[in-house]
């Protein structure tokens, strides 16, 4: 049976490294456009956070240290790459990328990356806890430690794709484009969380500048650590609770 499994995992992992991006395109299923928007609606929930941050965390097991990885050899590439896409953070992160790589006594090996995100249960409560989302993995025989990283790599290089994605247009605030010719720029909050926009509320932003919000705001966005249009002279902010969504207006004083 070993010799069966180690077979099986072999071919698998030459299946996916043969496959081309267009072939894989050319394998998909011609969708109806409910099916399309349903796809979207999928890919939201597993991948959208309004561009939030990401923290990257990382765990190997014992059969994968033998071949000399090591948590921080791993997070040292996994925060690296998420640095450079932009979207790294670990601190006060909503969601984050987790590496694992495990292996067994018959020499199969497999690396996954999960991506994880605070969701709400749905209710009046707005209860939030931790769901994987996003899923991908790669098995292999017997590799090298280096293999591995560059599995990991590629794993990354593909969420990061989708992640970008499905959050491009809040992580490219120049895209909320202000009502009036003001002085203006754009910044990401990160506090309060979330944003409600009600008057008194205190909003930070990333530069440390501090604004309140004027009387007569009763908004209820709850958007979470969202990136945002800064009119200085006409102490307006703008931001837009969920993509595709009107920016919401609010006056402002800086602090």
């Amino acid at each position: 049976m070993k010799w069966m499994l180690l077979a099986l995992l072999a071919v698998a992992h030459c299946a996916i490294a043969q496959i081309s991006s267009s072939q894989i395109a050319a394998m998909q299923p011609v969708l109806s456009a409910d099916e399309v928007d349903d796809d979207d609606r999928r890919d939201q929930f597993r991948l959208y956070t309004q561009c939030g941050k990401i923290d990257f965390h990382s765990s190997v097991s014992p059969l994968a240290e033998d071949l000399g990885l090591t948590t921080d050899a791993i997070n040292s590439l996994g925060v690296e790459r998420l640095e450079e896409a932009g979207v790294y953070s670990d601190a006060s992160s909503r969601a984050f990328v987790s590496v694992s790589v495990f292996g067994n006594e018959s020499g199969a090996y497999y690396t996954r990356l999960r991506f994880w995100k605070l969701v709400d249960d749905g209710t009046f409560t707005k209860t939030l806890g931790w769901a994987n989302t996003w899923l991908a993995g790669i098995p292999s025989t017997a590799p090298s430690g280096d293999a591995i990283l560059g599995q990991m790599t590629a794993l990354l290089n593909i969420f990061l794709a989708e992640y970008v994605r499905i959050n491009d247009e809040a992580c490219n605030p120049s895209t909320i484009v202000p009502s009036l010719s003001a002085e203006c720029y754009s910044s990401s909050v990160t506090s309060p969380s979330p944003v409600m926009g009600q008057t008194d509320e205190v909003i930070t932003l990333l530069d440390g500048s501090k604004w309140e919000v004027g009387i007569g705001h009763y908004h209820y966005l709850y958007a979470y650590y969202p990136n945002v249009v800064v009119c200085l002279t006409e102490g307006i902010m703008l931001i837009r609770e969920t993509v595709g969504d009107e920016a919401t207006e609010l006056r402002v004083t800086k602090l």
